[in-house]
């Protein structure tokens, strides 16, 4: 079955108006943003914690991830990840070695200087740098979608 350029000009526009639509809608309160941010520092300064508690960090992040991924679910009805091709898969791929740097220089000034709080002040910057890095994410989306990539 062939369809016509009509109506194959008709299909591209009301997919882009609902591209649109779902950039127009694709927004995350400066709450979620800050979630994000904060449970990448709080990975990183879970390592502080003496003995074999940065695992229990660890394994709470984890679950954070998972209750944060389904609150997303349920109140937008689809969860958007930052696999996807293009400026979001290379900022997501920077921030988490962001995050995996900072964490290496933690634990060696932990481990081999014996500063125990070095985790800390790089959870915090973690923290920081990922907030911001999602904010960014999102406004990269939001043009993606909108069919204006490249143009920031």
């Amino acid at each position: 079955m062939r369809i016509g350029e009509e109506e194959a000009a008709r299909s591209l526009e009301t997919m882009q108006a609902a591209r649109i639509e779902l950039a127009r809608r694709a927004r995350w309160s400066m709450g979620r943003h800050a979630i994000s941010g904060l449970l990448m520092g709080l990975l990183v300064a879970s390592y502080a914690l003496p003995g074999g508690w940065p695992i229990l960090g660890v394994v709470l992040c984890m679950l954070a991830v998972a209750v944060v991924i389904d609150h997303d679910a349920n109140r937008d009805g689809l969860v958007v990840s930052g696999s996807r091709a293009g400026p979001t898969r290379r900022l997501t791929i920077g921030l988490g070695l962001v995050a995996i740097l900072a964490l290496g220089i933690a634990v060696f000034l932990r481990q081999r200087l014996g500063i125990a709080w070095a985790p800390v002040p790089f959870g915090v910057i973690v923290a920081l740098v990922c907030t911001a890095g999602s904010m960014r994410w999102e406004q990269l989306y939001r043009e993606e979608l909108a069919g204006v990539e490249g143009r920031n």
